[in-house]
């Protein structure tokens, strides 16, 4: 018996993306070149660590969609290190870049923030849990329609049956 039954999961695969690239904030030329050695492993998505400044990181963006090409899916994640000025300045860049989604831009109480930053693309998706605990924080989000992909962390939430809570919501 397979133990992800018990959960209420299904065999459906999910497609993985290589993260945890530009960990130094490197040049865009050598950040494209490690993007490509995950492609070259078989990922056909990439997370770009954001969050050094917005000039940087519109150009680590811009080129690494004009390296990988169109066909490869971008995401990113600020690592809470943005303020709204900043998102207001590289959203529109993401969006041409047609990145997937920009995960936690700010810290994790900063409710208007998030909800600011949702309203500047419809295209561009803002991502955050991570480092949101309970139902409770998830059911803020939700109803003030902060975030449009919950990233719960089961580590932090209060482990699976917590985490089931969240995805029910």
């Amino acid at each position: 018996f397979r133990s992800y039954r018990l959960l209420g999961g299904s065999r459906k695969r999910v497609p993985a993306y290589a993260g945890g690239i530009s960990l130094g904030f490197q040049e865009p030329a050598s950040l494209v070149d490690e993007a490509r050695e995950y492609i070259a492993r078989g990922y056909r998505a990439v997370k770009l660590r954001l969050g050094d400044n917005p000039r940087d990181d519109i150009a680590r963006v811009t080129a690494v969609r004009e390296g990988l090409g169109d066909e490869i899916e971008i995401l990113t994640d600020a690592n809470t290190n943005y303020t709204p000025a900043d998102a207001r300045r590289v959203i529109p860049i993401l969006e041409r870049a047609r990145v997937a989604w920009l995960e936690e831009p700010f810290g994790c109480n900063d409710f208007g923030a998030y909800r600011a930053a949702a309203a500047i693309s419809r295209l561009v998706p803002i991502a955050a849990g991570e480092n949101h605990y309970t139902r409770f924080d998830f059911a803020r989000l939700i109803e003030e329609r902060c975030v449009q992909i919950l990233q719960p962390d089961l580590s932090k939430t209060g482990g699976i049956t917590e985490a089931m809570r969240i995805a029910a919501m």
